[in-house]
């Protein structure tokens, strides 16, 4: 009754927004994937992750996952810093993204803040109010790699470096308001 032809089995499910770049999957083992945050989910709080990450629900804090792909949904919301490999944003960011490969800003995706990566693709529709650094031996990426080793070593993390560039952001916001004015 709910058979599927072997076409439809193998044809690739859309997902809720086309334009964002998916995950990669591996058949078989579901953890492989990586995580989700749900639409219904919100985090308040730091993110440290060895594997790919989408983000559909709301986080208020930074997000580590350097060494892997970390992608924001069109209802994904973040107050944070993000540190990946690459980056894949569709929905709202107001943060540092800082991506030792590429970001990718879609169509409709708003975001507010520093962007640090050698490779940046910005499409039309996305709105972006910030700076851009595509230096691809910036020593922030640098700091990224460092702070994921020391994190390695120890079973907790520096978060006070990440509080730290939190409140640095808000005070630069703080001065970036008052130029408005």
């Amino acid at each position: 009754m709910f058979q599927k032809s072997a076409s439809e089995a193998n044809r690739p499910r859309s997902t809720a927004s086309s334009n964002v770049e998916p995950l990669p999957h591996t058949a078989g083992d579901a953890a492989s994937r990586g995580s989700l945050i749900g639409s219904a989910t919100r985090v308040v709080g730091d993110i440290i992750g060895d594997e790919d990450l989408r983000i559909e629900g709301q986080v208020e804090g930074n997000v580590w996952c350097r060494d892997c792909s970390v992608s924001i949904g069109p209802e994904g919301q973040v107050l944070g810093d993000l540190y990946a490999e690459t980056l894949a944003v569709a929905g709202h960011v107001k943060g540092r993204l800082i991506a030792a490969r590429r970001i990718t800003i879609h169509a409709g995706a708003d975001v507010e803040g520093e962007l640090h990566t050698p490779g940046l693709i910005l499409e039309e529709g996305a709105a972006f109010h910030g700076s851009v650094d595509m230096n691809e031996d910036n020593p922030l990426l640098d700091e990224v790699a460092e702070h994921k080793h020391r994190i390695a070593e120890s079973d907790e993390p520096d978060v006070t470096s990440a509080a730290r560039n939190t409140a640095d952001r808000d005070d630069t916001q703080e001065e970036v308001d008052e130029r408005r004015d």
